[in-house]
């Protein structure tokens, strides 16, 4: 990115402010600057204090200015509201008896594991192990892909994190407002799942292409940039409130997939990536999650342990 910066001054250069931009921005919004061309990483937050057809200038918390071309380049204005509560929990629904296919390693699987937790979803449900028959999964999931959960209400399968965690928040009687706020986080949500796919395709590249040696570096790089700049996204999210304050409530999937994906990258060793570096907000925000007992009790990282719950570690 420092290649595309046309300059950084300490001093006010003024290069004067265009009305009736169709960002609809104005001197003195908070605004993140996002390189939008393939292959750059990094956002820049700050006060906007220049704008013209050709540049935009920010303020950053250091006091510096910031020039940025208009081109390949994208500004978002940062929410300056109080976030209020993404969702709202009524008495939940007659529990359904319910199976989920998983592999105790696979980076997504901890999202379904931490809904029943953070949605007071109150179910028996049996947790079989990872099974490597493709002809037993694809009767609940012709993709053969896990997690797929198996309820008894939905016996053929429902699969996908996504969906997985819409189904769930059912069972709580979650009722969410679609506004503006509701989409942000949702967005945020597929940002985390890309970030994980990104890292599940390079622990297949890394572990199991380069063996034989059909390692393609221009590809895991690729990979890499993509995971970079999620969390750039994720940071921006944490910096401009669109996530919520962690507290002892309860947190929405979306919350829960960028809390997974980010305690994932840091275990990641092999992808070379230190998240918290240049993620203050994100770090303070992950900080407070870690604290929070049902994160304790199922960390992402480590898979769950039969306790003599319900739960069985069996093949299907």
């Amino acid at each position: 990115m420092a290649n595309k910066m046309l300059k950084v001054t300490p001093a006010t250069e003024d290069i004067g402010f265009i009305k009736n931009d169709p960002l609809n921005i104005k001197a003195g919004d908070q605004v993140r600057v996002i390189p939008s061309d393939y292959g750059q990483v990094g956002v820049s937050t700050g006060t906007l204090i220049g704008l013209s057809t050709k540049e935009v200038v920010i303020k950053n918390d250091k006091n510096l200015h910031l020039h940025f071309p208009r081109w390949n380049f994208s500004i978002k204005i940062l929410s300056n509201s109080t976030p209020s509560a993404p969702f709202n929990l009524t008495k939940p629904k007659k529990p359904s008896h319910m199976r989920l296919i998983y592999h105790p390693r696979l980076t997504v699987h901890p999202l379904a594991k931490h809904i029943p937790l953070e949605k007071a979803v109150v179910c028996s449900a049996a947790f079989p192990g990872w099974s490597d028959n493709n002809a037993d999964v694809s009767v609940y999931n012709p993709l053969t892909k896990v997690p797929c959960l198996v309820p008894n209400d939905v016996p053929d399968g429902v699969f996908d994190s996504q969906v997985m965690c819409e189904y769930l928040e059912t069972l709580a009687n979650v009722s969410r407002v679609k506004d503006a706020r509701y989409w942000q986080l949702r967005t945020l949500h597929v940002c985390a799942d890309g970030i994980m796919d990104a890292e599940v395709l390079l622990a297949y590249e890394v572990r199991i292409r380069k063996q034989k040696g059909l390692l393609f570096e221009e590809w895991v790089e690729g990979q890499k940039q993509k995971i970079v700049r999620g969390l750039d996204w994720l940071e921006g999210a944490a910096n401009s409130g669109v996530l919520p304050e962690p507290g002892n409530g309860p947190a929405s999937a979306d919350e829960v997939a960028v809390t997974v994906a980010t305690a994932i990258t840091g275990q990641m060793g092999c992808l070379g990536i230190q998240w918290k570096e240049g993620r203050q907000k994100l770090a303070e925000w992950m900080a407070k999650w870690e604290v929070r007992a049902s994160f304790a009790n199922t960390p992402p990282t480590q898979d769950w342990e039969s306790v003599g719950d319900g739960r069985s570690i069996l093949k299907i």
